[in-house]
C-alpha cells in the first residue's frame, strides 16, 4: 500500500517559510507560545552541512542545510522512490531523459545548496515548469494537478529568516498556532502537506481502512510540518517517532 502512495505523499513533504520579529516584546510572545507545544528539534537553521555518502541517488556533492544532512538517506530514498515509481509503473513508458528530469528537479527540491559564509540556501528549481515536458502527458498531468511548480521555492533565502505561515483554506490539516513561524524556504510546506494528507485520506478510504487508522495516518502527515525556534536557531516539528511507527505498524 505505501508504495502506491509514496509519491504523492513525499512531493508533499517538501517546502516553508520564514520572518524577523520586530521587538523584544514579540520575542517573548513567541518564545512562551512556542514553550507551550511540545517539540522536537528537526536540526539547525544556522549550519550548513556535507552529506558524504549518504545521498547516493542524488550524488550530492555540496553542502547542504543541516536538516537535510541528517535526514539525507531518508530525502535520497524519497527522490529514488518518486523516480522509480514513475520508471516501474505499468501504466507508464517514461523515457530516460523523462527520469533524468525528473530525478534532477526532485533532487534540487531535497539538497538544496548551503553558502557556509551567507547562511544561505539556494534551490536549482527555476526549470520546474518544463522538468517534465519529455514526460508522457499522464506523469505532467498528475505534477500539474498537485501544484507543485506552484508551490516549491526558487532562488535564494536565509536559512533562519522566518515569518507567519500565509493564511489558506485547509481541506485536512489544522491552522498552525498564530504564535507559530516558519522558514520562509519552506512557505509552501502547509499547503503541501495538507495536499498529500488529503490525497492520502482519499486512498485510504477507498480501500476501506478504519477511521482509527485514517486519524492516525493524519496525524503523521500534518504533524511533520516545521517551525522556527523562538530564537529563529532550530527547525522544530511536533511529529514523533511513536506517531510514525504506530502507523506503519497499523
Amino acid at each position: 500500500m505505501m508504495r502506491a502512495i509514496t509519491s504523492s505523499i513525499l512531493a508533499a513533504l517538501i517546502i516553508a517559510q520564514v520572518a524577523v520579529l520586530s521587538s523584544a516584546s514579540e520575542l517573548d510572545r513567541l518564545t512562551r507560545a512556542v514553550n507551550m507545544i511540545k517539540a522536537y528539534s528537526a536540526g539547525s537553521l544556522t549550519t550548513c552541512a556535507a552529506v558524504g555518502n549518504n545521498a547516493p541517488f542524488c550524488d550530492v556533492s555540496y553542502p547542504v542545510p543541516e536538516y537535510a544532512q541528517r535526514d539525507a538517506k531518508a530525502l535520497d530514498r524519497a527522490a529514488q522512490t518518486i523516480v522509480n515509481g514513475i520508471k516501474n509503473s505499468p501504466s507508464v513508458s517514461a523515457s530516460q531523459a523523462c527520469l533524468r528530469d525528473i530525478k534532477g528537479l526532485y533532487c534540487n527540491i531535497m539538497f538544496p545548496r548551503c553558502d557556509r559564509v551567507r547562511n544561505e540556501i539556494s534551490f536549482n528549481t527555476s526549470n520546474c515548469i518544463n522538468a517534465d515536458e519529455k514526460c508522457p502527458q499522464s506523469i505532467r498531468d498528475n505534477i500539474k494537478k498537485g501544484h507543485l511548480c506552484d508551490y516549491i521555492p526558487r532562488g535564494k533565502f536565509y536559512l533562519n529568516d522566518c515569518i507567519k505561515p500565509p493564511s489558506y483554506s485547509y481541506k485536512t490539516c489544522p491552522n498552525a498556532p498564530n504564535a507559530v513561524l516558519i522558514p520562509k524556504f519552506l512557505v509552501a510546506e502547509p499547503v503541501l502537506q495538507d495536499n498529500g494528507a488529503t490525497a492520502l485520506k482519499k486512498y485510504l478510504k477507498s480501500k476501506k481502512v478504519s477511521d482509527a487508522c485514517i486519524n492516525t495516518a493524519m496525524q503523521l502527515e500534518c504533524g511533520v510540518i516545521p517551525f522556527c525556534s523562538p530564537n529563529k536557531t532550530l527547525l522544530l516539528t511536533t511529529l514523533t517517532q511513536s506517531v510514525c511507527k504506530n502507523f506503519i505498524n497499523w
